[in-house]
């Protein structure tokens, strides 16, 4: 066997060294049995020296190991014989038959080391071919990162200068269109330019709109107090006489950073839309089986049994239909959803349920 044998689990020295000592062994085991045993007359002791030249020959020579075990048995047993003519000794053949079975026993052992060592050797192999492919596809997935970065970063500039640009414009045709109002008494001319000013100014709002959406997802989502957020939320608006209360205390939820602008779209529509109705917002939470719900209610005018079935829709809506619409992706960013459960006619009832891994309460609250 070569010094690239699979047997090299165990120690393997090279061939010229490996065949010299082995024939250095068997020189020996011969004149052991004719010396010790047929001179010397001792039969017992000088015998395990086989079992060490029966070693080296199953580690290095594998197969070999059962002729050299059957060479030095047979060489017991005709010694045997010649010291005592007519008869061979049990002893002799019982070493030589234990002798045999040893070697048989080392050459599987080692065949079966072999063996593992084989299907060791193959998944090491495996290994370090996936593990090249592994390198190469992250080198391939950084270097298309860094590409996918670079592109957004010209694309979000790039629509940064187009909204500001967009706005500077709609802020001078505005006050333009006012003062062309104000230069005719002409009802139809008036009409028309009534149109114009709410065009502009949904122009404005869907303008205002692509700012928000272009910032769901960019930064990773966060553990946020719901009830700082909507205070937050509440101290940008004007309620007036609205009563507005709400009791989340405690509760935290995983959400994206623009969890904020979620509720304030919320409250902004009830202001909007509530109608003269519209007395009080009241927001809390329960948990619901493994989940937890916010519930936003109000009063208002309520959302009608066949808008019901658009209302998260984009475009839906009096004015540009984007506040719902944007406040659903926001939320699905983290699996939280969203649903209107309201009777038509006796104010809004929205739904926010937030599922098992992304709340918790705080220590006092549990």
């Amino acid at each position: 066997m070569g010094k690239n044998d699979s047997s090299g689990l165990l120690i393997n020295p090279p061939d010229r060294l490996k065949f010299s000592v082995f024939v250095l062994l068997i020189v020996i085991g011969i004149l052991l049995e004719f010396v010790v045993h047929y001179i010397y007359h001792i039969a017992i002791i000088y015998t395990e020296f086989y079992y060490l030249i029966v070693i080296f020959a199953g580690i290095w020579y594998r197969k070999v190991v059962i002729g050299i075990a059957i060479f030095f048995g047979g060489l017991q047993i005709v010694d045997s014989l010649i010291m005592a003519p007519g008869s061979i000794p049990y002893y002799a053949i019982t070493r030589a038959v234990i002798l045999v079975v040893v070697a048989c026993v080392i050459w599987i052992i080692m065949e079966e080391l072999a063996r593992y060592y084989d299907v060791v050797a193959a998944q090491n192999k495996q290994l370090y071919e996936m593990n090249n492919t592994l390198v190469t596809t992250n080198a391939q997935l950084e270097k298309s990162e860094k590409s996918l970065i670079a592109a957004n970063k010209k694309l979000n500039l790039l629509s940064t200068i187009t909204r500001h640009d967009i706005k500077n414009q709609l802020a001078v045709l505005l006050p333009y269109i006012s003062i062309t109002r104000m230069l005719t008494e002409d009802p139809e001319l008036i009409k028309t330019f009534d149109k114009e000013e709410t065009v502009a100014n949904i122009i404005l709002e869907q303008i205002s709109f692509t700012a928000d959406y272009e910032e769901i997802g960019v930064k990773s989502a966060t553990w946020q107090n719901v009830e700082e957020i909507l205070k937050k939320s509440e101290s940008g608006l004007q309620f007036g006489s609205i009563n507005m209360k709400f009791n989340c205390s405690g509760l935290d939820v995983y959400a994206d950073p623009l969890l904020e602008k979620v509720f304030y779209n919320l409250m902004e529509n009830s202001l909007k839309y509530g109608g003269e109705k519209l007395t009080f917002i009241t927001i809390f939470s329960q948990q619901k089986g493994e989940d937890y719900q916010i519930l936003y209610e109000d009063d208002g005018t309520g959302i009608s049994t066949d808008d019901k079935k658009y209302l998260f829709r984009k475009g839906f809506g009096r004015h540009t239909g984007l506040g719902l619409f944007l406040s659903r992706e926001i939320l699905s960013i983290t699996g939280i959803t969203i649903n209107e459960t309201g009777v038509p006619e006796n104010g809004v009832r929205l739904e926010i349920t937030v599922p098992k891994g992304q709340w918790k309460l705080s220590e006092h609250h549990q």
